[in-house]
């Protein structure tokens, strides 16, 4: 995905709006030249609002996990809450108990939480269908709940995780140990064009989702933001075989700080489409594409990969280099006319050691 504001991926596109601070660590090796001391001046590090640092995890993190993150600089995580998920039940009380812990830790780590509100359970009226094509084999509401009691109900939940995470939120009144770090921020539903969270998607539904919650929050936390979900990216040529590099339109390099690829698939795409890369020294190909000059190479550590990221974005010259070299470098090293004839060599000698094996035997 593209790096934004409030986003994380094992692999990431990173604009070159985005900037990290901090010396140099050890263990961060690159064919690309050093940035000076003034790439990392605190002056740099103050221009960035608070809060300006957010991951999305694609699975709940650890304590250990989110300390971590917090010693690299991030100050928030986007967790969902889901109204079907802590109200399963018509007229039920609201179950907590797995948003809490996720709370509970990031606060004790000293990051504050940016949930995004979502789902609709079955009681509420709003039917669920299959997704378009998937094959009849997920599902997804209909449409937003914005009419009837699927209105009223979403309300009702909206404003019930207000009172259990917001300012003078029950969940900090039970928890008085822990660090308060208030929810203020609430993001309205999540790619709400896209058939997975909403099987028909509207803007003109949607709208009125936003207005609704909005008022919702507001009603409780004057002061609390109301945030647009984020749209399911369609870039323009996205579908194109012909262009493969608008898929990149947005990119200035890809970062894959991977902690295992034996194949890295998505380095080999971006540089055949003339993108810069930082990887980590576990891709298997790292040390080729390093002594061709192709690649910033780093250690598995928050440090060197954000070390990484300020070199590849003080290096001015790198897309223009990368892109030159890049395309010629995949088609000449990893192109078919590369890889057949060394496919076929390696099965000529396993057959070889195979057949010498059975006259033996």
């Amino acid at each position: 995905m593209l790096a934004q504001r409030r986003s994380a991926s094992s692999s990431v596109s990173a604009s070159a709006r985005t900037r990290t601070t901090g010396s140099v660590p050890e263990g961060l090796t690159s064919s690309l030249p050093r940035p000076s001391s003034a790439a990392f001046s605190a002056s740099a590090a103050q221009a960035l609002p608070a809060g300006f640092w957010g991951v999305v995890p694609q699975a709940v993190p650890s304590l250990e996990q989110l300390q971590r993150l917090r010693r690299g600089g991030v100050e928030s995580v986007r967790v969902p809450i889901n109204w079907n998920v802590v109200q399963p039940t018509r007229g039920g009380v609201f179950s907590w108990d797995g948003t809490d812990t996720e709370v509970e830790e990031a606060a004790d780590a000293g990051i504050r939480v940016f949930p995004f509100l979502s789902g609709v359970p079955a009681w509420a009226g709003v039917p669920s269908v299959f997704v378009p094509g998937s094959g009849r084999t997920v599902r997804a509401a209909a449409h937003l709940p914005v009419g009837g009691a699927a209105r009223s109900g979403w309300v009702a939940f909206v404003q019930a995780a207000i009172g259990r995470y917001g300012p003078n939120g029950s969940f900090w009144a039970e928890h008085p140990t822990v660090p308060k770090l208030p929810v203020r921020t609430w993001q309205i539903w999540n790619e709400e064009n896209f058939e997975y969270f909403v099987a028909r998607p509207n803007p003109a539904e949607y709208g009125k989702l936003v207005g609704i919650s909005y008022a919702a929050v507001k009603a409780l936390d004057p002061g609390a933001q109301v945030i647009l979900g984020g749209m399911f990216a369609r870039p323009k040529g996205g579908r194109s075989k012909a262009k493969p590099k608008r898929n990149y339109f947005a990119a200035d390099f890809l970062v894959h700080p991977t902690f295992y690829d034996p194949c890295s698939l998505v380095v080999l795409e971006a540089l055949a489409c003339g993108l810069p890369v930082v990887i980590s020294d576990q891709v298997n190909i790292h040390r080729e594409l390093s002594n061709a000059g192709a690649a910033t190479v780093v250690t598995c550590s928050i440090d060197a990969v954000a070390a990484g990221i300020d070199a590849a974005l003080a290096d001015t010259g790198n897309r223009r280099r990368i892109a030159a070299l890049g395309p010629a470098m995949v088609r000449d090293r990893y192109g078919w006319d590369a890889v057949v004839p060394r496919l076929i060599a390696r099965y000529t000698e396993a057959i070889g050691v195979t057949s010498r094996q059975t006259q033996r035997s």
